[in-house]
């Protein structure tokens, strides 16, 4: 069944919605109700919920949401609403599932969704070529990912994580070959993480460095170099990132346009806006109307949505993570995973991305079967009748 909830989570455009009202479901929505029997069956009166860190931030976001409902309407709070659902089920359910399996099934999603995405890209071929020809910011193409090329780009490159092995460099090839053509600067950062990660914990890490792994390393470095210099769209990539930040910059421009006028969005309302509504907030203030759902920086989002108080408890999520993870070298693929979403993070995403919750879960519940001292999971009694 996480199967199903993995794959179907990887498919977010809109022609995978279904409109109720104000409310967009997903494909991954409705078959996350099948989890409802067994979460109850098997858990019986017992559920396992995430640390108290965690739960404070969910229940945060639920308050300062409804609060704000008569002013600014339901916003954005559904995904936050199956965010929580969605966790505490995962890690209620996938603490009796062995590890490898879990780490096993994303892999399969992630071959299964690579495969998909160079299909699709192939059918489309006639918009790289023109692409190509003409560069622009990315390539117009349909994507499965919610957000365009670039956020399909970055997904991939976090499945990234679930192969630690040799065998990651070839996906690790393939996904940079698939961030190259999109031109995507996260996909390609995030790739880049991943190759640091990777070879950090195959040879680093267990003093495997001799002439035979250098010279591998070495020539793997080099061929995606090769690849990437002779690419017909390197000049625009290495334009890209030079101007990154340049407000002039198409892909910066609209990024720079938000985040300017974040200050006085915020200073306005330090208690939050409500879930999904920063950017009502941002248009309020600059008088201008965006086409991007969120302002791209989880902490802005944050402290918009949920105020002052919701940005720390978010801090404090992050850094413990962080200082939690920091001696293991962020070692267990959700981990990595998480830390490449961090890093991304401050140029991407909105915080409530549904992947993000299940890799949330599911780190968990790695967590609890590794035995870490930090009490990550607390059970709590409860009738089920």
């Amino acid at each position: 069944m996480f199967f199903g909830l993995i794959f179907l989570s990887c498919l977010q455009s809109e022609e995978f919605i279904i409109s109720i009202g104000s409310i967009d479901l997903k494909f991954y929505h409705i078959f996350s109700l099948l989890f409802l029997p067994a979460l109850f069956g098997i858990c019986g009166s017992f559920l396992t919920i995430p640390p108290k860190i965690v739960c404070l931030y969910f229940l945060w976001v639920f308050l300062i949401s409804a609060f704000m409902i008569p002013i600014y309407g339901f916003g954005g709070l559904f995904p936050y609403i199956w965010g929580a659902f969605i966790t505490v089920t995962i890690c209620s359910i996938g603490k009796k599932i062995e590890l490898n399996s879990i780490i096993s099934v994303f892999q399969k999603v992630a071959i299964i969704f690579l495969i998909m995405v160079c299909i699709k890209n192939f059918i489309n071929k006639e918009a790289f070529i023109i692409f190509f020809i003409n560069p622009n910011v990315h390539p117009d193409i349909p994507t499965f990912s919610q957000g365009g090329v670039n956020l399909e780009a970055t997904w991939i490159a976090l499945f990234g994580f679930f192969f630690k092995s040799k065998k990651g460099y070839i996906y690790l090839f393939i996904s940079l070959l698939l961030s190259v053509l999109y031109t995507s600067r996260v996909g390609i950062i995030l790739n880049f993480l991943y190759f640091c990660w990777l070879t950090y914990h195959i040879y680093l890490k267990n003093g495997i460095l001799n002439i035979k792994t250098i010279l591998a390393v070495s020539f793997i470095v080099s061929i995606l170099g090769i690849f990437f210099l002779f690419s017909p769209l390197a000049s625009t990539i290495l334009n890209r990132i030079a101007e990154s930040g340049d407000a002039e910059e198409a892909g910066s421009r609209g990024r720079i346009a938000m985040w300017i006028n974040f200050p006085e969005a915020f200073t306005n309302n330090v208690i939050g806006y409500g879930a999904g509504n920063a950017m009502l907030a941002i248009e309020s203030v600059s008088g201008y109307s965006f086409v991007e759902p969120n302002i791209h920086n989880t902490y802005m989002q944050n402290a918009l949505d949920f105020g002052i108080f919701g940005l720390l408890i978010y801090i404090i999520i992050v850094l413990s993570f962080l200082f939690k993870e920091r001696k293991s070298k962020f070692a267990n693929p959700f981990a990595g995973a998480l830390l490449g979403y961090i890093a991304a993070s401050l140029i991407q995403f909105g915080g409530s991305e549904n992947l993000l919750f299940i890799l949330l879960g599911f780190y968990f519940v790695y967590l609890s079967k590794e035995k870490y001292k930090y009490p990550y999971s607390a059970k709590i009694s409860e009738s089920v009748s």
